[in-house]
C-alpha cells in the first residue's frame, strides 16, 4: 500500500479518535468511550477512507460517467467550505483572534514542519511520497477545525480566524513550493 494513503488513514484515525475524544473533553460533551467509538466509525471522511483503501485494494474503479460526475464536487466542496470559514468568522475578527491565531498557526505551520522534514529527509522516502508528506505538513489547520469546534460548543469564530490566517500566511510560500520540490 503506498504510504501516501497510510499517511492518510493515519491521519484520519487520529482526527476520528482523538480528535473527537479532545473536542469532547474541552467542550464539556461526555466524551465516554463508547461515544468516541461510534463518532470515530462514523466520522464521514474516515468511512469514505476505508471505502477508497477496499475498492483500491478490490482494483475497484468508478464508471467513466460516475467519476467525471463526481470530478465536480470538488471545487464546489471548497468553495462552499471557503464561504462557512468566511461565515464562522462573524463579527468579533479582531488583532486579539489574530494574536491567538498566530500562535496555533505556528506550531502548526512552522514547528510542525520543522520537526517532519528532517525525518522525512532520513527515511529514505522516493521524491513523490516525500514531497507529499512534506507538503501535508505545511498545510494551514483545516476547515474541519471550525466543523469540530461548531459540534462540540467550542468557539468555532476563533476556528475559523485560525483557518483564515493560517491560509492566508501560506498564500505567499506556495509560489516556493516548486523550489522546495524541484
Amino acid at each position: 500500500m503506498p504510504i501516501v494513503i497510510i499517511f492518510s488513514l493515519t491521519q484520519m484515525t487520529l482526527l476520528a479518535t482523538l480528535g473527537s475524544f479532545m473536542g469532547a473533553v474541552f467542550g464539556g460533551e461526555n466524551g465516554g468511550y463508547s461515544k468516541i467509538t461510534k463518532d470515530a466509525l462514523t466520522f464521514p471522511p474516515f468511512i469514505a477512507a476505508i471505502i477508497a483503501v477496499i475498492l483500491f485494494l478490490a482494483k475497484i474503479q468508478l464508471p467513466g460517467d460516475i467519476a467525471y460526475f463526481l470530478s465536480f464536487s470538488g471545487p464546489i466542496t471548497t468553495y462552499l467550505a471557503l464561504i462557512a470559514v468566511g461565515l464562522g468568522i462573524g463579527v468579533r475578527f479582531s488583532l486579539v483572534e489574530i494574536r491567538a491565531a498566530l500562535e496555533v498557526v505556528g506550531i502548526r505551520q512552522f514547528l510542525i514542519p520543522f520537526i517532519v522534514i528532517p525525518v522525512i529527509i532520513f527515511s529514505g522516502l522516493s521524491q513523490l511520497p516525500a514531497s507529499i508528506l512534506i507538503l501535508e505538513s505545511l498545510m494551514p489547520p483545516a476547515v474541519l477545525t471550525v466543523v469540530y469546534a461548531k459540534s462540540f460548543n467550542l468557539d468555532s469564530e476563533k476556528a475559523a480566524t485560525i483557518v483564515t490566517v493560517g491560509t492566508l500566511l501560506l498564500l505567499p510560500v506556495i509560489f516556493f513550493i516548486p523550489f522546495l520540490f524541484g
